[in-house]
């Protein structure tokens, strides 16, 4: 009779040990609230620790800012300044938008920036499109003229204080959208609780919490549509804001 062989038991998987340092956090992704779950760091020292590095933290931080900040401003500028130069304007395209249930033709953009950028570069290398200022004898000259261009509209600085651009869901979710109905619901003295908190922190979040204005007062002769636009934009900005607010109330449960 052959022997019967029994494979090895699998090995169960290691407990997971956050990294020295580090708290947990979520983060949105796919229009989904708080879809994946990760650690980040604490301090600038204990990024630099984990990798091993003097200064890393910064040296991510001017990376993430460069690339979020500086390459955004100045291609955007770039673009600008060469279209008024040369009349090269990027393709444009007309589209239909509904506004508090008035539809209007909207002019939108019809190519990337970077298609835009193409095209602009082979009309001035085939002569198609000229300019004294654009060189377009070849693909040095061609560089060397843009880049004087562009060294002429900085300098740039990487800056904290900007808001971090992140990619916005179309929608608010709806619970922090219920949430701001109920707390404007309940009157001018609950809204102004909760803006203090946003501006000043309090016990739960000692930071202040950045808002945009969810107290404004429609004016007297307002109509009835005017109204309802001015209160629901006041329920997405205070929705936003604590939205903000529960994700560091939740940060701080792991510090």
């Amino acid at each position: 009779m052959a022997e019967t062989k029994t494979a090895p038991a699998a090995a169960s998987p290691a407990a997971f040990v956050p990294p020295k340092g580090t708290h947990q956090a979520t983060v949105d992704s796919m229009g989904i609230d708080d879809l994946f779950v990760y650690h980040e760091f604490d301090d600038a020292a204990s990024c630099d620790a984990m990798a091993g590095e003097p200064n890393a933290c910064c040296r991510l931080a001017n990376l993430y800012m460069r690339q979020k900040g500086v390459l955004v401003d100045g291609r955007k500028d770039l673009q600008k300044s060469l279209e008024t130069l040369t009349g090269f304007k990027q393709l444009m395209t007309t589209e239909k938008k509904t506004v508090d249930g008035v539809e209007k033709q909207i002019q939108v953009p019809a190519e990337t920036p970077a298609e835009w950028w193409s095209r602009f570069k082979k009309s001035i290398l085939t002569g198609e499109t000229k300019n004294p200022s654009i060189d377009g004898k070849g693909e040095a000259q061609f560089e060397a003229s843009v880049r004087a261009l562009a060294h002429k509209l900085g300098p740039y600085v990487c800056d904290p204080r900007k808001a971090v651009k992140e990619a916005k869901e179309k929608k608010l979710a709806e619970t922090w959208s219920n949430a701001a109905r109920q707390i404007i619901a309940r009157g001018a003295a609950r809204v102004a609780f909760w803006k203090k908190a946003f501006t000043n922190g309090d016990e739960e979040v000692t930071t202040p919490t950045p808002f945009e204005p969810f107290d404004t007062v429609p004016p007297k002769t307002a109509t009835p549509a005017e109204v309802a636009a001015i209160t629901e934009q006041n329920v997405v900005n205070l929705g936003w804001a604590i939205k903000a607010y529960d994700s560091k109330l939740a940060k701080n449960r792991y510090v």
